[in-house]
């Protein structure tokens, strides 16, 4: 006859290690994660400019290379990279995703007669006139970075999970 006998100190010992490991494997994710977003905006950033977007200000390059953001929750880690800038738009000036408009493209029709009118500050009244329709082609840059970096990206993670599981 064999008999075994489980120590519930080894089973609280056993499990106290696991949850360290599961610790130590969402801290490396997270900063896998951070290090992978900084390596994406830098792609989105080449990519930008293999897509022939020429920057005026710098604006938008620098808000993609200050976007990257990790998000965490109790189960997930999210990582992302955007492509913001100031936009005005009916006299309101706001932050939007002008890197998705340009990256997708967009159409404006066009406007007759009288778009906006107002008071000047010496009282005089001022119109904002109509325009013609115009159309801005796709620029697609966004989607290739993220295409061109998965592999990279999934390698840190990867590298990163090894380390933690290490001892």
């Amino acid at each position: 006859m064999i008999g075994l006998k489980v120590d519930p100190a080894s089973v609280d010992r056993t499990v106290e290690y696991l949850n360290a490991v599961r610790l130590r494997i969402f801290e490396q994710v997270r900063l896998g994660m951070q290090e992978a977003m900084d390596g994406l905006a830098g792609t989105a950033l080449v990519e930008m400019t293999a897509a022939g977007i020429q920057e005026r200000t710098g604006e938008l390059a620098g808000n993609i290379a200050k976007s990257p953001r990790v998000r965490e929750t109790a189960t997930t880690i999210t990582g992302r990279v955007t492509a913001e800038r100031k936009m005005t738009l009916k006299g309101r000036t706001f932050m939007g995703y002008v890197g998705t408009a340009l990256d997708e493209g967009y159409a404006v029709p066009g406007v007759e007669g009288n778009l906006l009118q107002f008071s000047g500050p010496d009282g005089e009244t001022l119109y904002r006139r109509g325009h013609v329709a115009f159309d801005v082609r796709p620029h697609p840059f966004l989607r290739q970075a993220s295409d061109a970096y998965q592999p990279t990206l999934m390698d840190i993670i990867a590298e990163r999970v090894a380390d933690a599981c290490e001892d």
